[in-house]
C-alpha cells in the first residue's frame, strides 16, 4: 500500500512545483539560474516547469488513485529521474559554483531515485507473488 502513497506524494510535489512556477516563474527561474528571456522565454519556461511538472503529477496521482497504474507510474519515476540524476552529476563535474537550490534539488533528486526504485521493487514483488487463490 505504500507505493500508491508515494505516488500520491510524488503527485502532490509536482503539482506543487508546477503551481509555484506558474505562480513565480520569474523567481523560481531564477532561484535555479535561469533567465527566460522576452516572451518566448518566459512562455516556454511556463509550458515545461508549469504545464510540464502539473501533467506528472497528474500522471503520478494516477498511480496514487488507481491501483492499476502504480506499477507503472513507479516505473515512470524511476526512468524519469535516473536520466536527469545521471545528467546532472555528469554536469557537475565540469561545471563550477552550482547554486544551493541547484544542490538541493539534486539531493531530493537522488531520495526520489532510491525512495522509488525500493517502491517499485516493493509493489513489483508484490505483484510477482503467486496467489494461492489462483489454481
Amino acid at each position: 500500500m505504500w507505493p500508491r502513497w508515494w505516488c500520491g506524494w510524488m503527485a502532490l510535489v509536482y503539482a506543487g512545483l508546477g503551481t509555484w512556477c506558474l505562480i513565480d516563474p520569474h523567481g523560481t527561474a531564477q532561484a535555479v539560474g535561469f533567465e527566460p528571456r522576452g516572451a518566448s522565454g518566459l512562455s516556454e519556461y511556463l509550458a515545461v516547469y508549469g504545464g510540464l511538472e502539473w501533467g506528472m503529477g497528474l500522471w503520478f496521482a494516477c498511480g496514487a488513485l488507481k491501483a492499476r497504474y502504480t506499477g507503472a507510474v513507479l516505473l515512470s519515476l524511476l526512468c524519469l529521474h535516473a536520466p536527469i540524476l545521471l545528467v546532472r552529476q555528469i554536469s557537475g563535474w565540469f561545471l563550477e559554483d552550482l547554486g544551493t537550490t541547484t544542490q538541493v534539488l539534486a539531493l531530493a533528486e537522488v531520495a526520489i531515485l532510491l525512495i522509488s526504485g525500493i517502491a517499485w521493487w516493493s509493489w513489483a514483488g508484490k505483484k510477482a507473488s503467486p496467489d494461492p487463490a489462483q489454481p
